[in-house]
């Protein structure tokens, strides 16, 4: 409530109401949706930042729910999420797609039940198993003879 009063003795009074706004933003989470070929690596969190007005850069407080299998063809979908030191949460979804590679070579591999041989795609980004082809190419009788195994 407020008073004033003049040389006079004049008296005025008003009660004056005062509503207190947060002024925090939320953040802002940037991710876009990506397409990756099938068998590369995928980093959830490259790419993938969060700014805030009040913090800045609070790209360490990301975090993430889903998860990407590389080595099938399809889309999944990942939501990521940030909070800002004053608890204001944002997320967002993006899609993944894990597409073919069109660059593939083919393999002829032998370790398949009743087929001594057959055709498979070799994927590029396909590191991980590499000392496989190579035990194939210089013991293909020891692949063939643990086939026979079975």
């Amino acid at each position: 409530k407020l008073e004033v009063q003049d040389k006079h003795g004049k008296k005025a009074s008003e009660t004056l109401i005062v509503k207190v706004i947060d002024t925090n933003t939320p953040p802002v989470l940037n991710a876009n949706n990506k397409t990756i070929y099938q068998y590369e690596k995928f980093n959830y969190l490259k790419d993938i930042n969060a700014y805030d007005l009040e913090d800045k850069d609070i790209t360490h407080k990301i975090y993430y729910e889903g998860s990407v299998d590389t080595s099938k063809l399809g889309k999944y979908t990942i939501t990521y999420y940030v909070t800002d030191s004053k608890n204001k949460t944002v997320n967002k979804t993006i899609t993944i797609e894990v597409i073919k590679n069109p660059k593939e070579k083919i393999r002829y591999i032998s370790n398949q039940i009743n087929k001594i041989f057959y055709k498979e795609n070799i994927p590029i980004n396909w590191k991980e198993n590499i000392q496989f082809l190579f035990d194939q190419i210089e013991n293909p009788k020891i692949i063939i003879q643990k086939t026979l195994k079975y």
